[in-house]
């Protein structure tokens, strides 16, 4: 578990360090940072019940293991290169913005 977990870490860090423009980068980086701890929360608490449940030590490592393969091959089928093409990103969400009627870096 503490490989799984040496694995992923630093994505979560540099993807939202990087995706974001630098207007509304503090919020949407604090919020990514709140679903991260949220995260963490819910598997600590998580664990110790499904380790005395009917899947044992394996099955609950079987199960994480499940969910760090899917975590995986999100990150490798999903999630866009971002080196070099910051101003293709803003771009993006400029255009995610006017979609939704909101100025950028705009308060809701």
């Amino acid at each position: 578990m503490c490989v799984s977990m040496d694995v992923y870490r630093p994505v979560a860090w540099v993807v939202t360090s990087e995706i974001f423009p630098l207007n509304v980068r503090g919020v949407s980086v604090s919020i990514t940072t709140s679903a991260n701890w949220l995260g963490n929360f819910v598997v600590a608490m998580l664990t110790p019940i499904l380790l005395v449940s009917d899947l044992g030590i394996s099955g609950t490592f079987f199960l994480l293991a499940g969910i760090l393969v899917l975590a995986f091959l999100f990150v490798l089928l999903v999630l866009p290169e971002t080196k070099a093409r910051q101003s293709t990103i803003t771009k993006l969400f400029i255009t995610c913005m006017f979609l939704s009627g909101t100025e950028l870096g705009e308060d809701r």
